[in-house]
């Protein structure tokens, strides 16, 4: 899996509860403005600023769209754990001397230029030397941050323990037929021993799968073009009205009127 970049956009304010950061991102506002509500405080990122979203929050968010062109746009890139893996290996001797950063901030002209860069080659990603080449760009966009002392937040390796494996692996498939013992044989173990590290890491097989899922729901919801009922079967639902049930009490909106923020709003 190569580092992935989604475009959101809305013609509506769009309020999203309890959303979970599973892989750090790095999201640049073009237009209107994104805020953040954590247990820490509130974040305010405007148009032309970039945002930083270590993995392993949950949070509140609201993309506000521009007083004037009544539009909300914004770029996210999700960082990919392979690439990390070898950042650190060539590169991680920086990290050392890097600032702690602000998780919002001005890009620097290098900054703004290696990810466009990178946003060209991710858009027409297509075989293993257009992927070398991406990963080649996302280097230099990190390094760009960290010359300007920002991105030691996006380039911390999270840690291996059973959350973060049965992550990736609901990521990779969200539809597919998890059940406890289909897990534990993919990653080696035992039902019983799978059962003790979730514990230890204060979570649930069923917690963690519905998560998965209702995450990728919500980012098809987002960006994507699907109907509901393709949205629902893709995201491990069979069912809308139950896909849109728990949607709503996990994000406190129902995919419908998600959705229609992307909208124009009806003139009267």
């Amino acid at each position: 899996m190569a580092g992935t970049l989604a475009t959101y956009h809305s013609r509506r304010q769009q309020r999203i509860a309890r959303v979970p950061i599973w892989q750090s991102q790095l999201i640049a506002v073009l237009e209107g403005c994104k805020i953040i509500h954590t247990r820490s405080g509130e974040l305010i990122c405007r148009a032309g600023e970039w945002l930083l979203l270590p993995a392993g929050q949950e949070l509140e968010l609201v993309n506000q769209p521009d007083a004037d062109s009544g539009h909300y746009l914004a770029l996210a890139l999700t960082q990919d754990r392979q690439w990390l893996q070898r950042f650190h290996a060539l590169h991680g001797h920086l990290l050392l001397q890097a600032a702690p950063g602000s998780p919002v901030f001005t890009p620097s002209a290098s900054s703004r230029q290696a990810l466009q860069q990178l946003v060209n080659t991710l858009e027409n990603a297509d075989g293993p030397m257009v992927q070398a080449w991406a990963e080649h760009g996302w280097q230099g966009l990190m390094l760009a941050l960290l010359q300007q002392g920002q991105g030691r937040s996006l380039l911390l390796l999270p840690t291996e323990d059973a959350r973060q494996q049965l992550q990736s692996l609901f990521a990779f498939d969200p539809a597919h037929d998890w059940t406890p013992a289909v897990v534990a044989q993919r990653l080696v173990m035992s039902e019983a021993t799978l059962r003790r590290r979730l514990a230890a890491a204060s979570t649930t097989f069923s917690a963690l799968l519905t998560e998965a899922r209702l995450a990728h729901g919500l980012g098809l919801v987002m960006t994507g073009r699907q109907s509901l009922l393709e949205v629902a079967l893709a995201s491990g639902y069979q069912s809308p009205s139950r896909f849109a049930a728990a949607f709503r009490r996990r994000f406190g909106l129902t995919p419908s009127a998600l959705r229609a923020t992307r909208e124009l709003p009806e003139e009267d």
